[in-house]
């Protein structure tokens, strides 16, 4: 049986527990320049060396450039605009012939839209995989699905919950360019990101 401290028991312990609770730690002055947000990522008990911490991914968002970067993928007050969602959900990531490789193109594009999506945190997505008409129906299942979880993987790193983006393939079940030639299946090589809530 294990003992109950003394401090837990009736008013006293209740006091002692709502200050622990309410905050009755010391504040730290705002440094020049900075806003209370600012001064809430500042961790009090880490020394600030003014060296920033190793990015696992380039363009990696973590809490200050959150802070710094957010709203200025077009300009602030754009960010929160229909055209930004339209852009969000327009552009598509597109692969190489036969390859679920990101390209430096396509990893930029994700920093934008991680951006997006930390400026729009109960925004849930859905990333589908689609392919050319080029192979079989199987393979090119396999391979969609392989290109949307590059993307998932990709944009858990910089920053965004994994558990706000699932994947789907459609393989070649639908394109975006119905023609037969390199072009139209340069398009139609893609991860596309549709959005499952607002």
């Amino acid at each position: 049986m294990t003992q109950r401290r003394w401090w837990f028991r009736g008013p006293l312990g209740l006091f002692v527990l709502m200050c622990l609770l309410t905050g009755c730690a010391k504040q730290l002055p705002l440094a020049p320049g900075t806003t209370e947000d600012d001064q809430a990522m500042v961790k009090p008990d880490s020394p600030d060396t003014g060296a920033q911490p190793p990015a696992e991914v380039p363009g990696r968002l973590d809490e200050r450039d959150r802070s710094v970067t957010e709203g200025r993928m077009s300009g602030g007050a754009e960010l929160d605009s229909e055209e930004a969602r339209n852009n969000f959900l327009s552009q598509d990531i597109l692969f190489a012939y036969n390859s679920f490789a990101l390209t430096e193109e396509a990893k930029q594009l994700l920093e934008q839209k991680a951006k997006w999506m930390a400026r729009h945190p109960g925004v849930m997505v859905q990333l589908e995989g689609h392919c050319d008409e080029r192979g079989t129906v199987a393979y090119n299942l396999a391979l969609g699905e392989r290109r949307a979880n590059a993307v998932r993987q990709y944009m858990a790193a910089l920053g965004v919950s994994a558990s706000r983006m699932t994947t789907i393939s459609y393989g070649e079940e639908f394109p975006l360019d119905p023609r037969h030639h390199e072009e139209a299946w340069s398009r139609n090589r893609r991860a596309h990101f549709a959005i499952l809530s607002p």
